[in-house]
């Protein structure tokens, strides 16, 4: 009886093994063959006021009539204060835009990559602490053009993360 259970338990457990490195899913497949995309983040730009965001008809801005309509620039004494250069003929600009807060909220792109003409952004909301105002946060994802190789095609997905320290 011994002997038998000796017998069996390296061939249960070969065959636990390979089972496990064989069995992937379909997303686990396309995930490998994702190619990261280089990013460079925005700053000091804020959601004006009066802004329907509704009225986006895609998830990327392109232009900059249509991006000067949707966000002002946040200048403050500092020197470090200059908003980031976007050159809407060589980049495109994807915000992320969460809705209005009490909360301080900071936005963290963790990974923006690219799959045939998909886009998936993987990000993270941390909430800190609640204010006594209101407020919009936003991030802005800069991409150079070259990196899509159709705009009309190109299709995004966002992923997000929430933390509550």
């Amino acid at each position: 009886m011994k002997f038998l259970y000796i017998l069996l338990l390296p061939l249960l457990i070969f065959s636990c093994s390979r089972k496990n490195s064989l069995d992937h899913s379909p997303e686990d497949k396309i995930e490998r063959t994702a190619i990261k995309v280089p990013y460079e983040l925005g700053s000091n730009y804020f959601v004006k006021n009066n802004v329907d965001l509704s009225n986006l008809n895609k998830s990327y801005l392109d232009s900059k009539i249509i991006f000067d309509s949707i966000f002002g620039i946040a200048r403050t004494m500092s020197n470090e204060s200059d908003p980031t250069p976007i050159d809407f003929t060589q980049q495109i600009v994807i915000p992320i835009i969460l809705e209005e807060t009490n909360i301080v909220s900071t936005i963290t792109v963790d990974s923006v990559n690219k799959i045939g003409n998909h886009l998936k952004i993987r990000y993270t909301v941390t909430e800190v602490q609640p204010i006594s105002y209101i407020v919009q946060p936003c991030e802005l994802i800069i991409i150079n053009r070259k990196e899509i190789s159709d705009l009309n095609e190109l299709q995004l997905s966002f992923e997000k993360t929430t933390k509550v320290l």
